[in-house]
């Protein structure tokens, strides 16, 4: 299934993956121009969210990756320790 470039009959622009059309215009009755400004209020929202998550995300994986990987040497090391390698 393809995704329609009209709407309404008219054609539409579409941008990464989201539909231009303004919501402030008068062909619009006055409940569908709440609706799309609740919704455009309602994405911004996640937007800013997502992007403070992906900010407070990504330091703590890095720090998880350091971790693991001092926490790996370690076992490494105390693992030649115990054996003697001597060859």
């Amino acid at each position: 299934m393809s995704e329609s470039h009209h709407h309404y009959g008219k054609s539409v622009q579409f941008v990464d993956k989201t539909t231009q059309f303004d919501i402030y215009s008068a062909v619009y009755d006055q409940a569908t121009s709440e609706a799309l400004k609740q919704c455009a209020r309602v994405c911004q929202t996640i937007n800013v969210f997502a992007v403070k998550l992906e900010n407070f995300v990504s330091p703590l994986l890095a720090l998880r990756v350091v971790q693991v990987t001092l926490y790996l040497c370690t076992l490494l090391y105390a693992a030649t320790l115990k054996f003697d390698m001597v060859t």
